[in-house]
């Protein structure tokens, strides 16, 4: 609109301005200078704003889903690609893409000397490594990296979800299909509930004066501890907090 706008204003000088310098005495001549001038600074204002219209509508990468990635992990570029995601971090690079035939993700994993000139085709070289369904116990879902750790979110439902962490350098899981809800990191640290089978152990040390209430509205009693991994040294250990909660 406001190129036509500049275009209906730009013929009416046009039109204009040759009969108002001819007509009009030596004064009035220096005002259509005045005028000529003002015509080309109108016409590079017009050419600036097309070229701002063109670069503001150049299509950006939508912005990534915050309840795809744990809270705390690095922020990587995102690409999104015809058959799926390429997470751009500063040393590594993960190509997401869907499980053929079953739920879940395939995560592919670059650790290239340099970055890819295509994050849609890396190829795969040096440093290439795939995250099959296999290889995370099936329905994995990328979900993150921190460092060298790469964190995969598991399970078809919201409830009694499971999460692994995959050590991207020698290529284990020195944490894997935890049962767990509100994980964090922050400092370094992998914070988050694990659940606890109801068992004698869990019931001695988790106090749930509500659970029989909860079993006959036909609800679940979770037991869980919060337990913390360090990511500087690989260790898992519990931050002896404990609650119960009902879920479905």
């Amino acid at each position: 609109m406001i190129i036509i706008h500049i275009d209906i204003i730009y013929s009416i000088y046009i039109s204009i301005l040759p009969s108002f310098a001819v007509n009009f005495p030596l004064p009035f001549r220096h005002c259509a200078c005045i005028i000529s001038r003002m015509r080309k600074a109108l016409l590079t204002a017009a050419l600036l704003l097309i070229s701002l219209g063109a670069s503001s509508g150049a299509e950006e990468p939508p912005p990534l889903p915050p309840s795809m990635l744990l809270p705390g992990t690095e922020a990587p570029e995102l690409r999104t690609c015809p058959d799926g995601t390429a997470y751009i971090y500063k040393i590594y690079m993960i190509y997401i893409g869907q499980n053929p035939g079953s739920p879940g993700q395939e995560i592919h994993i670059y650790k290239p000397p340099s970055p890819p000139r295509d994050p849609c085709r890396p190829g795969k070289g040096a440093g290439y490594y795939t995250l099959t369904a296999d290889k995370t116990g099936g329905a994995g879902f990328f979900a993150g990296v921190s460092g060298n750790y790469l964190f995969v979110d598991q399970g078809t439902s919201p409830s009694y979800r499971t999460i692994g962490i995959f050590d991207m350098r020698n290529k284990t899981f020195p944490l894997r299909s935890v049962r767990y809800s509100d994980a964090d990191i922050s400092d370094g640290l992998f914070t988050y509930y694990e659940t606890r089978d109801e068992v004698s152990s869990a019931l001695a040390k988790i106090p749930c004066p509500k659970a029989a209430e909860w079993k006959r509205q036909g609800l679940d009693a979770v037991y869980e501890e919060k337990m913390s991994f360090d990511l500087k040294t690989g260790r898992e250990s519990s931050l002896r907090q404990f609650r119960c909660t009902p879920a479905q």
